[in-house]
């Protein structure tokens, strides 16, 4: 409790450094998607996987599964259980995302989503 009390008091000059430093890391990793949109952040093949795995999980909380444990007709014959792979939380925040935009900038905003939640979190801890 004390971590979020330091963290929303007055800002003095040590904490709007380290929030503008953060801001800068933020465009400096996502820089990328911000100048082209339609740029998949990350490198190869496991960039697209996790934009499939989005776009998919987008489809299964469209048809009303909110927390999708599940693809069928993915691995035959027993399909791909979520439960199993590594990066859930990401894949479901691009799933939530990709209902109300495309695949790659779903993707892309769960990517900055995560890098502001890891600045936040170390914040927290160092406080």
């Amino acid at each position: 409790m004390t971590a979020v009390r330091s963290m929303l008091r007055r800002p003095g000059a040590a904490t709007v450094g380290e929030w503008v430093a953060s801001v800068v890391a933020v465009v400096c990793v996502c820089g990328p998607a911000f100048v082209d949109p339609t740029r998949i952040l990350g490198a190869g093949d496991d960039a697209r996987y996790y934009r499939w795995l989005g776009w998919r999980m987008a489809r299964s909380i469209g048809d009303g599964h909110v927390v999708p444990v599940h693809l069928g007709a993915v691995i035959s014959p027993t399909g791909l259980d979520l439960r199993l792979i590594d990066g859930y939380l990401p894949s479901w925040i691009s799933g939530a995302l990709g209902l109300v935009c495309s695949p790659t900038l779903a993707y892309n905003l769960a990517f900055v989503v995560g890098a502001v939640a890891n600045l936040v979190a170390a914040r927290m801890l160092a406080a």
